[in-house]
């Protein structure tokens, strides 16, 4: 059980914390519909767009359904947008296409998947994006 005092400065850090992000969060929006519609519709230079659309050839649960065709349509709206964008992916062929004819940046990340079914397993997801990333 914590203590009066810790219990006040826990109290006092979420206040706080949640004071941040409420600022910070007062001029985001965000948006369920298909992406090119939602990026073509807020497209400026100040704009920022993520994107985590279902993998392509992975299993998409209830995003079942999401083919390379619209992954495709994606990647041309993003390579017309004035904004900034950032897209997570796995390897795929077109997207490769598009960072050589675009010049995007990528960063390559390994991840370790945790079940332990497929304990010892690492797939490596792929961050995309129109401006240098670290």
């Amino acid at each position: 059980m914590k203590s009066g005092k810790n219990q006040r400065n826990l109290s006092n850090k979420i206040r706080s914390f949640d004071k941040l992000y409420s600022e910070r969060l007062q001029t985001v929006q965000i948006e369920n519909n298909d992406a090119c519609v939602v990026v073509k519709a807020h497209d400026s230079e100040n704009t920022f767009v993520y994107c985590d659309p279902p993998y392509v050839g992975a299993r998409q649960g209830h995003y079942g359904g999401y083919e390379q065709i619209h992954f495709d349509e994606l990647l041309e709206t993003l390579s017309q947008i004035k904004g900034k964008f950032l897209l997570s992916s796995y390897q795929n062929e077109e997207l490769t296409k598009y960072v050589d004819k675009m010049g995007w940046y990528q960063k390559r990340i390994k991840l370790n998947l945790g079940s332990s079914n497929l304990k010892g397993t690492t797939k490596t997801e792929i961050l995309i994006a129109n401006y240098p990333i670290e």
